[in-house]
């Protein structure tokens, strides 16, 4: 298998491992395949053991990517996880959502220190709930789906990283 290529700085901050898993539900379904969408913030494709980190010892992320598939050609949307999120969840370009920072609280701008006449994009506060997500797109189609862990497409809800049941 080639070395995967340089992901880019913003690789970094998300990783997407799709496992594509050989075994079924159901009988009904036994042409679809299982997925397992993770994504993680500031973690390289390297630092797994799959890709041939020396040092960190990842066996369970290692046996999905050897049971389903592995993405050696990807790039983050944007450097910046709220705006990569949106990108990965819509399918759609953090500049086509208008969703180029983390979640903020308040409306404004990005403060812009430099010599020109640049101004930045208003912040966004939440992923419009317009906004069709992949999950949304796979539940159509029959899929169950669940969320676990950082969300972060949304203004804070009582608490940092906190999100709104709403």
């Amino acid at each position: 298998m080639p070395e995967p290529t340089f992901l880019s700085r913003a690789a970094v901050t998300v990783l997407c491992i799709v496992a594509l898993a050989p075994a079924f539900a159901t009988a009904e379904t036994s042409n679809r395949p299982n997925i397992l969408f993770i994504l993680a913030d500031d973690l390289a494709w390297s630092d797994l053991g799959c890709y041939g980190h020396p040092w960190h010892d990842t066996p369970h992320l290692d046996r999905l990517a050897a049971d389903g598939i592995r993405l050696t050609q990807a790039y983050s949307p944007a450097p910046i996880c709220s705006a990569s999120r949106a990108s990965i969840l819509t399918g759609k370009t953090p500049a086509r959502l208008h969703f180029e920072f983390v979640t903020k609280n308040e409306p404004g701008q990005q403060k812009i220190d430099l010599p020109t006449p640049l101004s930045a994009p208003p912040l966004t506060l939440n992923l419009p709930l317009a906004e069709r997500t992949i999950a949304e797109c796979l539940n159509d189609e029959g899929y169950q789906t669940a969320f676990f862990g950082k969300w972060h497409v949304s203004s804070h809800h009582q608490r940092y990283l906190g999100w709104s049941p709403t």
